[in-house]
């Protein structure tokens, strides 16, 4: 059960975010702050669940690559809540508002693996450089996705680009860019 205290109609909506990267979190708890937002942090999926519970957030912003646990563990902690509100509280609408919300990260994550995309986009994703790519799909290690025989832009799906040994989800670089576009310094 939560322990958050009742909302008013005017208060700020409650954003949760849980991401790893202390500059990106901060980042975007100083932009949700900055919108009239109430950000709540957390840098691990144990602490994330545990805000979770305590503020019964309106929205969550969860990094799927956390250190502690897999960001789908927590999408599938969040449908046993709505589970456990139905049966406790009979809260038919709340439950279905977080089954939703779980299918609908799972749907995109789903979508997202599938996606096809050209080289400059898989190398951005995956960490490595536009003509290392080009090689693994040259040597069959990364399936072409053009129609047989075309001799146009490599293209590629997602689900198949290897990770970079090493590479978070956010580089550095991503998260000073991110904060530049905001206006945030530091």
């Amino acid at each position: 059960m939560s322990s958050a205290p009742p909302k008013d109609a005017g208060d700020p909506a409650t954003i949760l975010v849980v991401e790893d990267d202390a500059s990106l979190n901060a980042a975007l708890a100083a932009t949700l702050k900055a919108a009239g937002f109430r950000p709540v942090t957390a840098r691990t999926a144990a602490e994330g669940m545990r805000w979770f519970n305590h503020y019964a957030p309106d929205l969550v912003l969860l990094d799927l690559g956390l250190p502690d646990r897999d960001g789908l563990t927590v999408v599938a902690d969040i449908r046993a809540k709505a589970t456990e509100l139905r049966a406790t509280f009979g809260a038919d609408s709340p439950a279905s508002a977080l089954e939703w919300a779980a299918t609908r990260v799972e749907s995109a994550i789903l979508s997202e693996a599938d996606r096809i995309v050209y080289l400059p986009e898989a190398a951005r994703i995956s960490g490595y450089v536009e003509g290392h790519l080009a090689r693994l799909v040259r040597k069959g290690q990364i399936p072409d996705m053009r129609l047989p025989g075309s001799r146009g832009r490599i293209k590629v799906r997602v689900a198949d680009l290897p990770t970079k040994p090493g590479r978070k989800h956010t580089p550095p670089a991503d998260v000073h860019d991110l904060a530049s576009r905001l206006g945030i310094r530091g």
